[in-house]
């Protein structure tokens, strides 16, 4: 049945998805039911981060803490809706598209509203994503097509022309190192920090390579 909803519909038929929340020690706190069409939910260390519609190509980010309290984190225009994830415990990144629905932006915003990272993708930009292991450094990145593809298009791995991965400073948004490689993986987490910062790891199509990372005094 499923495999003939996806021949008819073209996509991903909806479905029923269980979510749980576990502690430390993987026991599970609670369970809920959402639908396959929303995003997995987004967890900071205080509760869960949201993004709201305020109206046409706005948007509200927002923390829904443990104590039932809500804050604002960030208000926010976008052409589709904003992805977020925290690879920083005190920061959210986002990803959101320009008028054009090519192009997209990427952005790491502290708790607080204040701008850590602001930049601009281009038309081959599939993927912008960013993960960290400490709070001093975080690495961001983007793959990229040999042509110009909209958000969501279908796309084979043979149209990936690379891969960049950046590594900036948390206090200011400082970029500590650059790379860039023709090899893409399609592995969900293809970059990882050292616990220090010291080291970054990329997997590529058949090796993974280690770089180290130079830390300037701030």
């Amino acid at each position: 049945m499923h495999d003939e909803l996806i021949k008819n519909l073209k996509t991903q038929p909806e479905e029923d998805v269980d979510v749980q929340l576990l502690d430390l020690n993987f026991r599970v706190l609670l369970t809920s039911r959402q639908s396959s069409l929303l995003p997995p939910p987004v967890l900071s260390d205080a509760g869960e981060v949201r993004v709201n519609s305020s109206g046409l190509n706005r948007w509200l980010i927002r923390e829904y803490r443990w104590d039932n309290s809500v804050r604002t984190v960030a208000k926010v225009n976008s052409q589709c809706r904003p992805d977020l994830a925290t690879p920083l415990p005190d920061a959210i990144f986002l990803v959101g598209c320009n008028a054009s629905t090519d192009q997209n932006w990427y952005r790491m915003i502290r708790f607080d509203g204040h701008p850590i990272l602001n930049s601009h993708g281009s038309s081959e930009d599939i993927e912008q994503s960013s993960s960290s292991s400490n709070q001093a450094e975080f690495a961001v990145r983007v793959v990229r097509a040999n042509n110009a593809v909209s958000r969501g298009d279908l796309f084979f791995k043979q149209d990936l022309k690379e891969q960049e991965v950046s590594v900036y400073r948390s206090s200011d948004g400082k970029r500590l190192f650059f790379t860039t490689n023709p090899g893409v993986s399609l592995a969900a987490q293809s970059f990882a920090l050292s616990p220090t910062g010291a080291q970054l790891a990329i997997l590529s199509d058949l090796t993974i390579s280690l770089y180290p990372i130079a830390k300037p005094d701030p």
